[in-house]
């Protein structure tokens, strides 16, 4: 008996990462992971002593979904950006939603699909028209196959 309530235990304790998880696969991201850090006394004046920070990503290094609590502490209001280093991009503006249950992880995520969805910058041509539409975000230009070199002030990007 005491095995089946540490079973359900671990399952409640874990419940916004599976609702996570969800909310991220129905955007096309898969391998979310869990991380939390605590911020020593001292160290930033906007937390609490020893606030413990959790945040979510995708296992890939240079293109990825990034879901922050928001505010610390809790596990129901989020934040989530795409980080894409692997195409010269900076990061995308943060996006906020609220998870409760399954249904609303769909809800927000279809509502979130056009700025979070993975395969607005996995695919060429969706990846162009999002470079046109968000010029800000470029940190480096595509010069060849698979290189880059960091902007400068005199760069200019076609239109088209």
């Amino acid at each position: 008996m005491d095995d089946q309530r540490t079973d359900r235990d671990q399952i409640v304790g874990d419940l916004p990462l599976i609702l996570l998880r969800q909310f991220a696969s129905i955007l096309g991201w898969h391998g979310l992971c869990k991380y939390q850090h605590r911020i020593p006394a001292g160290i930033y004046d906007g937390f609490p002593t020893e606030t413990i920070i959790t945040y979510y990503t995708t296992t890939h290094l240079k293109f990825f979904l990034q879901i922050n609590e928001q505010p610390p502490g809790q596990s129901r209001s989020y934040q989530a950006c795409i980080v894409a280093e692997r195409y010269g991009l900076r990061p995308t503006e943060w996006q906020k939603f609220e998870i409760l249950d399954w249904r609303t992880a769909m809800v927000e995520a279809g509502r979130l699909k056009p700025t979070l969805s993975r395969s607005i910058l996995r695919h060429s041509a969706s990846r162009r028209r999002f470079i046109r539409e968000h010029r800000h975000l470029i940190f480096r230009r595509f010069v060849g196959r698979r290189t880059y070199r960091k902007l400068t002030e005199y760069d200019t990007f076609p239109t088209h």
